[in-house]
């Protein structure tokens, strides 16, 4: 119209971009769809940006709504398909457990980046073939440990990192849900589908993780392993009970090399928690804590603030611009959400495959995958034999 100053916007020129596949459209297949579409708002502006090529899943009405919903391109039914489609470069495995290793194998054969959400496998066995795999592959490899991508959990890296807590003594993480507390919820152990969905991988392996990203490696463990709902229905609404392989329970108390100590718990049985992950280090010179439920605090001692008004545990919201992380988001003091993390972690995923560098450290290997995967299974085995477990004597 006459006097407009109205321009057209034109394209998005000179930005490369990355396609990437995902397989699985179910709870984590929404986070990370999501975490992929809102790159260009956060990392603005973007130095690359995910094409979102196709989605996979058994179901195709379902698959193909998910593809609607969330913008991709395409869907396959069948994930191999997926893999050999010569656009897609990022292939994020978001399955169930026991989908986990075949389809991340065949993707690092292929040549192609892997993203695979935790636990990286059902067994020990696989895991170890996976992290193999991605070592000799060459290509980028991430495990979905995604509170590594937490403000909070970055800042007490940097805390931890910087030596204001002196020489680390203890280490404490409880992760707890109710998820499983309904003894009338089928038994995992009754189909296939449930390899690897027990409490050790689906929520120690984060609190493991956390330990190994925040204080070092893990040199012997001995743990408590149960399941307090031992026999559960075959299947939904069946008579018959059969017994639960899949564990609901877990406690380990840690031996650091570094001569750290410490204790991890993880339960599906916690009446009343939905989604409590906390953790806390004491060293030397100062402490930390964090509480998943309370996501944008940390709080903070150190010895050396000896001011009345500073002396004691300072909670210190995450909010500012010069925290980690949140020079992406909002104005300071706007609070961020659960999913947010999955945009960090997928940007991390995507700048490493266009820059040519690894994960690590901030974010998780199949190696990191691999030492979680490994701790767990040393917390089994400690407590079907009964005595404490060398972690590298499982390698």
């Amino acid at each position: 119209m006459p006097g407009s100053s109205f321009q057209p916007a034109g394209e998005l020129a000179g930005v490369p971009q990355i396609g990437v596949g995902v397989i699985g459209y179910g709870f984590m297949g929404r986070a990370h769809s999501l975490g992929y579409k809102r790159q260009i708002d956060a990392y603005w502006p973007p130095k690359v940006l995910p094409r979102l090529l196709a989605i996979c899943g058994r179901n195709g009405e379902r698959v193909r709504a998910a593809a609607q919903r969330w913008g991709y391109e395409g869907y396959y039914t069948d994930w191999r398909e997926l893999i050999a489609d010569p656009a897609v470069r990022i292939v994020d495995n978001c399955t169930q457990p026991f989908l986990h290793a075949e389809p991340s194998l065949a993707a690092l054969a292929a040549g192609k980046h892997v993203l695979c959400e935790k636990p990286l496998a059902p067994t020990l066995a696989e895991a170890r073939q996976m992290r193999d795999a991605a070592r000799q592959s060459g290509k980028v490899h991430m495990t979905g440990l995604n509170y590594r991508f937490v403000p909070a959990i970055r800042l007490a890296y940097e805390i931890v990192q910087s030596g204001a807590l002196g020489e680390l003594q203890l280490f404490r993480a409880s992760y707890l849900q109710e998820f499983r507390r309904d003894p009338t919820m089928p038994a995992l152990s009754g189909s296939p589908e449930g390899r690897g969905r027990g409490v050790v991988g689906n929520l120690g392996a984060h609190a493991i993780d956390l330990a190994y990203h925040l204080v070092g490696d893990i040199a012997r463990v001995s743990g408590v392993v149960v399941n307090h709902i031992a026999r559960r229905p075959a299947a939904a609404g069946a008579s018959e009970l059969i017994p639960e392989k899949e564990e609901d329970t877990a406690h380990g108390l840690l031996e650091f090399a570094n001569g750290v100590t410490g204790f991890v718990e993880a339960t599906q049985v916690a009446t009343g928690r939905k989604n409590q992950l906390v953790l806390e280090i004491n060293g030397s010179r100062g402490s930390l804590r964090f509480d998943l439920e309370r996501l944008n605090e940390l709080q903070v001692y150190l010895l050396d603030e000896q001011d009345p008004l500073k002396m004691g545990f300072r909670d210190i919201v995450v909010t500012e611009g010069a925290h980690p992380l949140l020079k992406h988001w909002w104005p300071r003091g706007h609070v961020l959400a659960w999913e947010n993390t999955f945009v960090g972690e997928l940007n991390h995923l995507l700048t490493c495959v266009a820059e040519g560098r690894q994960a690590g450290p901030e974010g998780a290997s199949f190696e990191d995958g691999y030492k979680a995967a490994l701790v767990g299974e040393a917390l089994r085995v400690s407590s079907r034999e009964g005595h404490r477990v060398d972690v590298q004597s499982l390698e």
